[in-house]
Protein backbone atom coordinates (compact mmCIF):
# COMPACT_ATOMS: atom_id res chain seq x y z
CA UNK A 1 0.00 0.00 0.00
CA UNK A 2 0.60 3.48 -0.72
CA UNK A 3 1.69 5.73 2.33
CA UNK A 4 -0.77 8.72 3.15
CA UNK A 5 -0.17 11.81 1.52
CA UNK A 6 2.04 13.84 3.78
CA UNK A 7 0.77 17.61 4.73
CA UNK A 8 2.74 20.63 3.65
CA UNK A 9 4.03 21.00 7.78
CA UNK A 10 5.21 17.39 7.39
CA UNK A 11 6.63 17.60 4.37
CA UNK A 12 8.82 20.68 4.84
CA UNK A 13 10.04 18.98 8.33
CA UNK A 14 10.88 16.01 6.14
CA UNK A 15 12.68 18.06 3.67
CA UNK A 16 14.54 20.31 6.50
CA UNK A 17 15.84 17.21 7.65
CA UNK A 18 17.27 16.07 5.04
CA UNK A 19 19.12 19.08 4.23
CA UNK A 20 20.00 19.15 7.80
CA UNK A 21 21.83 15.32 7.18
CA UNK A 22 23.24 17.10 4.01
CA UNK A 23 24.54 20.14 5.13
CA UNK A 24 26.38 17.81 8.43
CA UNK A 25 27.38 15.11 6.32
CA UNK A 26 25.38 12.35 8.74
CA UNK A 27 25.14 9.29 5.74
CA UNK A 28 23.16 7.73 8.40
CA UNK A 29 20.98 10.02 9.25
CA UNK A 30 20.06 10.41 5.25
CA UNK A 31 19.80 6.41 4.96
CA UNK A 32 17.39 6.29 7.91
CA UNK A 33 14.91 9.17 5.88
CA UNK A 34 15.17 6.96 2.29
CA UNK A 35 13.58 3.97 0.87
CA UNK A 36 15.42 0.90 0.39
CA UNK A 37 14.47 1.21 -3.66
CA UNK A 38 15.41 5.11 -3.99
CA UNK A 39 16.38 6.92 -7.21
CA UNK A 40 18.79 10.01 -6.92
CA UNK A 41 19.38 11.08 -10.22
CA UNK A 42 21.47 14.22 -10.74
CA UNK A 43 20.23 16.22 -13.52
CA UNK A 44 23.18 18.62 -14.26
CA UNK A 45 25.46 15.26 -14.84
CA UNK A 46 22.85 12.79 -16.17
CA UNK A 47 23.97 10.59 -13.61
CA UNK A 48 21.44 7.99 -11.80
CA UNK A 49 21.89 6.28 -7.95
CA UNK A 50 19.83 3.69 -7.40
CA UNK A 51 19.17 2.02 -3.93
CA UNK A 52 19.47 3.70 -1.10
CA UNK A 53 22.33 1.09 0.53
CA UNK A 54 24.17 1.07 -2.49
CA UNK A 55 24.19 3.40 -5.22
CA UNK A 56 22.81 6.47 -2.82
CA UNK A 57 25.00 5.86 0.13
CA UNK A 58 27.91 5.77 -1.96
CA UNK A 59 27.22 8.96 -3.85
CA UNK A 60 26.32 10.67 -0.47
CA UNK A 61 30.02 9.27 0.91
CA UNK A 62 31.72 10.47 -2.07
CA UNK A 63 29.72 14.38 -2.17
CA UNK A 64 30.77 14.55 1.49
CA UNK A 65 34.64 13.19 1.05
CA UNK A 66 35.03 15.92 -1.34
CA UNK A 67 34.22 19.51 0.39
CA UNK A 68 34.85 20.77 3.70
CA UNK A 69 31.47 22.50 4.00
CA UNK A 70 28.20 21.59 2.57
CA UNK A 71 25.55 24.48 3.12
CA UNK A 72 21.58 24.51 1.67
CA UNK A 73 19.74 27.53 2.94
CA UNK A 74 18.19 31.10 1.78
CA UNK A 75 15.44 29.87 0.41
CA UNK A 76 11.76 29.52 0.58
CA UNK A 77 9.90 26.30 0.34
CA UNK A 78 6.82 25.64 -3.20
CA UNK A 79 4.60 22.74 -1.38
CA UNK A 80 2.13 21.26 -4.55
CA UNK A 81 -0.05 18.77 -2.25
CA UNK A 82 -2.01 17.26 -4.73
CA UNK A 83 1.30 16.06 -6.66
CA UNK A 84 3.06 15.87 -3.23
CA UNK A 85 5.84 18.17 -4.19
CA UNK A 86 8.01 20.83 -2.70
CA UNK A 87 10.88 22.78 -4.30
CA UNK A 88 13.01 25.34 -3.22
CA UNK A 89 13.18 29.30 -4.92
CA UNK A 90 16.08 31.60 -3.74
CA UNK A 91 15.02 34.33 -1.23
Amino acid sequence: PSPAPLDRDATIALMEEYFRCVDGKDVDGLMRLLTEDCHVRIETDRLDHVGRDTGVRSMFERLFSRYARIWHGDFSWVFDGPAQRVGMIDR
